[in-house]
């Protein structure tokens, strides 16, 4: 499976800026939102991939992650920090990880008190919070201690 990047000015040439490679369906795919513009992409292959458009060798950085949510918990995806070249994505051992844009990992978040896998998050746009929903119904409001 290929997931492509074109720039719409020019589609009449038919050409993708870059091609990303995945062996399995891709289950997200997001923009950092701000410069350098990276792309990260989650996919069944439990890989987690980033690509920047500033890297001249169009080399894609891999990390290994379980993204086998199975039937029932939403597919995990990664999504950017809006105040940090990171992303947030859910695990499943009941803990949000936060990985830089090398894929390296940051910190990985959990409580006692979420007793479900955090599917879902996003951070807020200008405060140091992360939200996550999961599958029984409840939203975690994660703040630094």
């Amino acid at each position: 499976m290929c997931w492509q990047i074109w720039d719409a000015r020019k589609v009449s040439k038919a050409k993708p800026l870059h091609s990303l490679q995945h062996s399995l369906a891709v289950t997200g795919a997001y923009f950092e939102p701000r410069a350098p513009f990276s792309v990260v992409t989650t996919c069944n292959d439990n890989l987690v991939r980033f690509w920047s458009p500033e890297d001249k060798a169009a080399s894609v950085v891999q990390v290994k992650h379980n993204n086998n949510t199975g039937r029932y918990i939403t597919n995990f995806r990664a999504v950017w920090v809006p105040q940090a070249s990171a992303v947030l994505i859910g695990n499943m051992n009941k803990r949000v990880d936060i990985l830089d844009r090398k894929g390296k990992e940051l910190a990985s978040i959990a409580h006692e008190q979420c007793s479900a896998i955090p599917a879902v998050n996003v951070a807020h746009p200008s405060l140091a919070l992360v939200a996550s929903g999961n599958g029984s119904g409840y939203v975690n409001v994660w703040a630094p201690a």
